[in-house]
């Protein structure tokens, strides 16, 4: 049997709906299909359309531009040039529709910006190390 609310199959030993739980009216299944109207829908059947899907954009990539720039002109020039090549091509690739390849650009400017930056604070620190043994070393100012 057919369900007219819903249209789903019902076993014929149930006297309700096992889709919607409709008991009242349940009908039975017809034997034959008439000629022309076997596209049809059953009666209290609303097919379903289905909309194209849509992924929409992908999730934003920052490009770490800025923070290229500043490690190129503050910190470590060699990696910041490296990150600042890398941060362009992300940029670039964005515009362009490759995510995948902005992602990976993306990561690179990271890493290099970070190396830059943590080895720029280490040899600072040297320096400041040093600096202050050698004036320990003088016997002060």
């Amino acid at each position: 049997m057919i369900c007219s609310r819903c249209g789903a199959n019902v076993p014929d030993n149930t006297g309700f709906c096992t889709n919607c739980g409709n008991a009242a009216t349940v009908s039975p299944t017809p034997s034959y299909a008439p000629q022309g109207y076997a596209s049809q829908a059953p009666q209290g059947y609303a097919p379903q359309s289905y909309a194209p899907q849509s992924y929409g954009a992908p999730p934003a990539v920052s490009d770490y531009l800025i923070w290229s720039i500043i490690t190129t002109l503050c910190c470590c020039l060699p990696l910041g040039i490296v990150g600042l090549i890398f941060s362009i091509n992300c940029k670039n690739d964005l515009t362009a529709g490759r995510y995948d390849s902005a992602v990976k650009n993306a990561n690179v400017a990271f890493y290099c910006n970070l190396i830059g930056l943590i080895g720029s604070l280490i040899g600072w620190v040297i320096y400041a190390i040093v600096v202050i043994a050698a004036v320990a070393a003088d016997g002060g100012f």
